[in-house]
């Protein structure tokens, strides 16, 4: 009589998928086969008491957790209590009213409601915090690789004719800076140093192309023994316009084995 006069208080509030369970092992089984909103458990059932059914039901993980509405005698307040620590959203005195049952029933729904935008809100954040640390790792690693790349192509450090060594440090990011010394011929031996504007991707990609250049000698009707000759073809051959507004200074010598001088040029 219990259950009928609360299931009928219910639908006049609005509920219409209420399900009924006669003993707590029901409820549990109705509980495994589909999800629901609010649970009214009475205290004194059959096979299981509703602190055992409670227990169980707390045992799970807390995502699967929704409000549980207590029912209880005026005789049961200590075994309602035990229900609440038990983890109980509040309890509703028998005979119940229909208006306190309104209350309890919306409040319940609402804050499970709220839990459960919680806990989207959070699951998303989480997701996009996954998200963007596996997108930094691969920015990382293509940074990382670029930086690889940017030092692949400086010269070995030499012992003969001359000894050169250097140490490379590079910084907490990538950027344009570069050098370079090759023998342009059994007599000249060419020196450069380039710093592009900026720093990033496009700095390096740009610094790479202009050593590229000078090391491969690719400049049709240049000698790479004069050194204003190469600065001037350099300077047609990177417009500003045609790479994002970037530019890069440069200092450009030759020395000459035979005479011993140097002949540089830098802009």
């Amino acid at each position: 009589m219990m259950r009928l006069a609360l299931v009928r208080a219910l639908q006049e509030i609005g509920f219409e998928n209420v399900k009924e369970a006669s003993d707590g092992r029901q409820a549990l089984e109705l509980i495994r086969q589909r999800r629901f909103d609010l649970m009214l458990l009475d205290i004194e059932m059959p096979v299981m008491t509703g602190l055992e059914v409670l227990q169980t039901l707390r045992s799970r993980p807390q995502a699967e957790w929704f409000p549980v509405l207590v029912v209880s005698g005026g005789e049961e307040t200590g075994s309602a209590v035990r229900c609440i620590e038990a983890g109980a959203e509040d309890y509703l005195p028998k005979p119940f009213n229909p208006t306190l049952l309104r209350a309890r029933v919306t409040t319940s729904i609402e804050k499970k409601h709220l839990r459960d935008l919680e806990r989207l809100r959070v699951a998303q954040l989480q997701r996009e915090k996954n998200l963007l640390e596996r997108t930094q790792r691969r920015l990382q690693e293509e940074l990382s690789e670029a930086a690889r790349y940017v030092a692949s192509i400086l010269p070995l450090p030499m012992e003969t004719p001359s000894r050169i060594v250097w140490a490379y440090l590079p910084s907490t990011e990538l950027a344009g800076d570069s050098f370079g010394y090759h023998w342009i011929d059994d007599t000249h031996f060419a020196i450069y140093l380039l710093d592009v504007c900026g720093h990033g991707i496009g700095a390096a990609l740009l610094s790479v192309a202009a050593i590229q250049m000078i090391r491969s000698g690719s400049i049709a009707g240049v000698d790479f023994r004069d050194p204003s000759r190469v600065l001037s073809a350099l300077n047609l051959a990177f417009p500003m316009e045609r790479n994002n507004k970037s530019y890069f200074t440069l200092w450009y010598g030759v020395y000459d084995t035979t005479t011993r001088l140097l002949h540089f040029a830098s802009a």
